[in-house]
């Protein structure tokens, strides 16, 4: 799992296989206030998964 920082945005990226348990597992409304506590505008899970790479395509 990581979470990339774009600027003011958060985009969460979890391997493909796990996305579903981690929206069973984590509540939306906690995960939106953590990353609000910390100065983040937006949050996003990026649904195309955790991708080695994803930044030189």
């Amino acid at each position: 799992m990581r979470v990339r920082c774009q600027g003011t945005s958060a985009r969460i990226e979890i391997p493909c296989d796990q996305i579903q348990k981690f929206i069973r597992t984590y509540r939306r409304e906690e995960l939106l206030n953590f990353f609000f506590e910390i100065g983040f505008k937006s949050v996003s899970l990026d649904l195309e998964g955790l991708i080695s790479g994803k930044l030189n395509r």
